[in-house]
């Protein structure tokens, strides 16, 4: 995770290490960081099922992880990526006229249906989907 200005407003971008999956909210003040974890996992949700997840796989995901640490993080391998997928994510809400104008969902569909060097110039979602695909039932 990590915390931009884009279109005048914080924007915070997720990437997942390993798949470089990726999301933004946006609109987070200072007061909803308690709920921060509960914000990200909505988001990750919400992106998963749109992107046709099965809900148990989510449900099992969200089980596995109930509680998340941010810390920050020391590879440099991430942060570049994350500065590149951050580039992607401010030029199409740009190009689409800020925040307010832009289809959010869509670009960051887009985003993740890029393909990406550091996974072998694979899709993301279809990374993740791959991985989740293999959990071990419980």
């Amino acid at each position: 995770m990590n915390i931009a200005m884009i279109d005048r407003r914080k924007t915070f971008i997720f990437v997942n290490e390993k798949t470089l999956l990726s999301f933004v909210l946006y609109g987070i003040k200072k007061s909803n960081t308690p709920y921060l974890h509960e914000m990200f996992l909505k988001g990750l949700n919400q992106l998963l099922l749109t992107e046709g997840v099965e809900y148990s796989a989510i449900e099992k995901l969200n089980n596995e992880y109930p509680f998340l640490q941010y810390t920050k993080t020391n590879s440099k391998n991430i942060l570049g990526n994350m500065n590149d997928l951050l580039s992607l994510y401010k030029h199409y809400i740009y190009s689409e006229g800020g925040l307010k104008h832009c289809d959010l969902s869509e670009i960051i569909h887009k985003i993740n249906k890029t393909p990406q060097r550091k996974i072998g110039w694979q899709y993301s979602i279809n990374l993740t989907k791959e991985l989740l695909s293999h959990q071990k039932p419980t």
